[in-house]
């Protein structure tokens, strides 16, 4: 099984209290992705899109998730696209996952492609053509990806006409990903993911108990990945989110 980096929520218990905590962005004010801007990728003349009923590419839909989202430097995030027709996902459509120039990170294929795929239809193979084009197919039949562990929320499920790719970056930065069905109008054919990347890495205030009335100090570390050194500028966001009132 193959193994993939999914984002986690942490949540910390204080005083009866769940505390939700995380990272909202770089400075004062929370992060916001730029404007849209044209694409900068040329798609190639493949084959129109077919489907089971014969429509035309004008009706396919194309779908992204995460089109917006943060990460730490260093791990990963699973970029998800779905083409369909009328809700049902269409199989073995081709899909070009691209980064713009000035991107940080890199595309890799979540799994190597089988090596007679280019002998049969739609006689593309799914590959990796640099660090910041990869194509892939949608998936003929549901299937599950497992990290490897004993908790079964962390696996990915593709379903059928979707497609993913494994976006990284060692480096912080924005990484704008344009997300290409070349059988498509260009209106319809193409969507752009966000990722923004943080070098930073936090601990949680310890459990603690306190009595009523009685204020808690709540103190969280955040550190650079990259060199362990302190971390500034960080906005942490607390929210009570049950428990006795407070």
């Amino acid at each position: 099984m193959n193994r993939l980096p999914i984002g986690s929520v942490y949540f910390v218990s204080l005083a009866g209290q769940v505390v939700l905590l995380g990272l909202l962005g770089l400075g004062c004010a929370a992060w916001q992705a730029p404007p849209h801007s044209a694409p900068t990728y040329i798609a190639p003349p493949p084959p129109l899109v077919t489907s089971p009923s014969g429509t035309m590419p004008g009706q396919v839909t194309l779908q992204v998730r995460p089109e917006q989202t943060a990460a730490v430097v260093g791990g990963s995030v699973v970029l998800v696209a779905q083409v369909a027709q009328a809700g049902q996902g269409l199989p073995n459509q081709r899909v070009d996952w691209v980064l713009s120039p000035q991107s940080v990170g890199r595309l890799d294929l979540i799994v190597s492609p089988h090596p007679l795929a280019r002998l049969l239809p739609p006689f593309v193979s799914p590959g990796k053509i640099s660090d910041a084009h990869v194509v892939t197919l949608t998936a003929a039949r549901n299937a599950l990806w497992s990290r490897g562990t004993p908790d079964p929320r962390d696996d990915i499920t593709l379903r059928r006409g979707e497609a993913a790719v494994l976006l990284s970056s060692a480096q912080e930065g924005l990484s704008k990903v344009q997300v290409v069905v070349p059988g498509l109008a260009a209106s319809a054919g193409t969507r752009t993911a966000w990722v923004y990347w943080a070098d930073a890495q936090w601990t949680f205030p310890a459990p603690t108990e306190a009595p009523l009335g009685s204020p808690v100090r709540l103190l969280t570390q955040v550190l650079r990945r990259s060199d362990g050194g302190p971390a500034s500028g960080y906005r942490v966001h607390y929210q009570i989110t049950g428990g006795t009132a407070a």
